[in-house]
């Protein structure tokens, strides 16, 4: 047997920090390191929302030599050394999760399955006494997906999509007897938002009404029955190349948040368009040409390669020339010129045809 965690689901500001590494990626140099051109516009990205459900992590693993067994987030478990009866619910029932597991295999194709050597039912047991204080709370118990996976022996995965876990799920989901019992995040309610990331904080506040509403009625515990209140929820990418689970994130509401998740998600639009109206003002057409004309007169060539310099002389004639208007508007410089240096890298990247 062998442990293979569920991976950790990060905070908004990581999968910041991810996509913009990820758009930076320029291929690889003549030694074979990687490039990054940090300058290269950031991606609008596509997000799906499921609601966070407030339980315990479980697992359910098999090798291809037909062992299966439980875990937790942490720990392989058993009858024996159980984690809210979860050990025991796959002990009663390991016919129907090979039968389940057989599905899946189907579902995704025979060679992934002869490839990995093992397969991974992740998702949350909930329900009953397994957390107090949520509308799920008394409800029967819950084994609810929401991931499946293959994994080799370094633990690496390739996941299903939600349609092939649906698929799984509803191609057995009846004659395995377990109806009642297994369910996917994706039998209740999901969420869309599309994240621009050359400016990602202008998605913040949507992020954080729509934590506020399931935090103030679970869709969950509504669909099963039970008004009550909600944990959060969990955005997973579904742009191609960024659906791995370095771009996931989970938004929690005020009474299940550690690390005051929620207070980050408050921006003040009438802060970000005065901002933006300031740049409309100073970051001129004649501006940015001069900017154009500083990299000739330094025999520098107009190519991306001296965006750094073009971005520096912008930034350093603002402060210049316009310090005191921008203090007058009651706003900082350090805010003004990061949406300046945006600007500006957009029209500098259209004069080079990028």
């Amino acid at each position: 047997m062998k442990m293979i965690k569920w991976p950790s689901i990060e905070q908004f500001r990581n999968v910041i920090k991810n996509v913009q590494h990820r758009a930076a990626y320029g291929g690889q140099d003549v030694n074979g390191e990687p490039i990054y051109l940090h300058h290269l516009p950031k991606p609008s990205l596509r997000f799906q929302g499921t609601v966070k459900l407030h339980g315990t992590n479980a697992a359910v693993v098999a090798d291809r030599h037909g062992d299966i067994w439980a875990q937790s987030r942490e720990n392989i478990i058993t009858v024996e050394k159980d984690n809210a009866g979860f050990a025991s619910f796959l002990h009663s029932h390991k016919d129907e999760f090979r039968d389940l597991l057989s599905t899946a295999v189907g579902v995704y194709g025979a060679q992934a399955a002869y490839d990995s050597p093992y397969i991974c039912v992740y998702g949350e047991w909930c329900g009953g006494n397994i957390q107090s204080g949520v509308a799920i709370t008394g409800l029967p118990k819950m084994f609810v997906i929401i991931g499946i996976a293959f994994a080799d022996e370094e633990s690496n995965k390739t996941y299903f999509t939600k349609e092939q876990i649906k698929d799984t799920v509803d191609g057995c989901r009846e004659y395995i007897g377990l109806g009642h019992a297994i369910k996917t995040i994706w039998d209740f309610p999901t969420f869309d938002i599309t994240i621009d990331f050359e400016r990602p904080e202008l998605s913040q506040n949507e992020l954080g009404n729509i934590t506020e509403e399931v935090e103030r009625v679970c869709p969950v515990g509504l669909a099963l029955g039970n008004s009550g209140v909600g944990e959060g929820v969990v955005w997973r990418c579904i742009e191609p190349g960024f659906e791995d689970s370095g771009f996931w994130f989970k938004v929690k509401g005020e009474k299940h948040s550690a690390s005051k998740v929620k207070t980050l998600a408050a921006v003040d639009i009438e802060k970000v368009n005065s901002i933006k109206e300031c740049v409309e003002k100073t970051v001129t057409e004649s501006r940015l040409k001069q900017g154009l004309e500083h990299l000739t007169q330094n025999q520098l060539e107009h190519d991306v390669k001296n965006m750094g310099a073009f971005l520096k002389w912008i930034s350093g004639d603002l402060a210049k020339e316009e310090l005191d208007t921008i203090t007058e508007s009651g706003l900082e410089f350090k805010e003004v010129v990061k949406e300046a240096q945006r600007v500006a890298r957009t029209w500098f990247l259209a004069q080079l045809g990028v």
